[in-house]
């Protein structure tokens, strides 16, 4: 927030929704409603509607293996490459246009989560969608986490925490242990144990 401020670059409000490092080391951040903010050494600079993206609520990031930046907004995905921004939406066969996670997989694909349609995975310019009739215990995504062994782990918001694997979905919910249904963001750490971040209680 300070940064944007002295950089001029601070939108309706200071929030930052996202954080992601890309492979080159660029620091990305997405703003509430503020658009994505790109911070190198040799500067800042904000991206917005009037650069292409679909929408300025900026709430996920997620960068490719080739390059391409990912982002998720309230209206649409973004895919940046080559400083060239082209909009993904409903029309292109995605779930909903309100997008909450995302994710890369080691294969090059983009899992999309949203707020409403479950979950969207991209590759070859096709979309699958997994939602409630496919195995997932709630279509409020909000967090996608590739494991090291091939699997994703799925964070919702009311429904826990979801693993997939070779189309199988298995979940983890109060009954096995899980303290919250509402689980917001996933990490792995260096001993392949899952750690999760979850809604505190109110």
């Amino acid at each position: 927030a300070v940064m944007m401020r002295r950089s001029g670059l601070a939108g309706e409000t200071d929030t930052l929704m996202a954080v992601h490092q890309d492979a080159a080391g660029v620091m990305w951040f997405g703003a509430n409603c503020g658009g994505l903010i790109r911070w190198t050494e040799s500067g800042v600079r904000a991206f917005t509607r009037r650069d292409g993206l679909p929408d300025d609520c900026v709430r996920t990031l997620a960068s490719g293996h080739d390059g391409t930046l990912w982002i998720g907004t309230l209206n649409g995905i973004a895919r940046m490459k080559g400083g060239r921004i082209d909009s993904f939406s409903t029309d292109d066969g995605f779930a909903s246009v309100s997008v909450m996670a995302l994710a890369v997989d080691r294969h090059g694909a983009l899992w999309v989560g949203s707020g409403s349609g479950g979950l969207d995975r991209f590759a070859d310019g096709r979309v699958s969608n997994f939602n409630i009739a496919t195995g997932l215990s709630s279509n409020d995504v909000r967090a996608v986490l590739e494991s090291r062994d091939g699997g994703l782990w799925i964070g919702t918001f009311g429904g826990g925490l979801n693993y997939m694997k070779d189309g199988r979905v298995t979940v983890y919910g109060r009954d096995q242990g899980l303290k919250n249904s509402a689980v917001l963001a996933l990490a792995e750490d260096p001993d392949d144990a899952l750690a999760h971040a979850r809604r505190m209680p109110a």
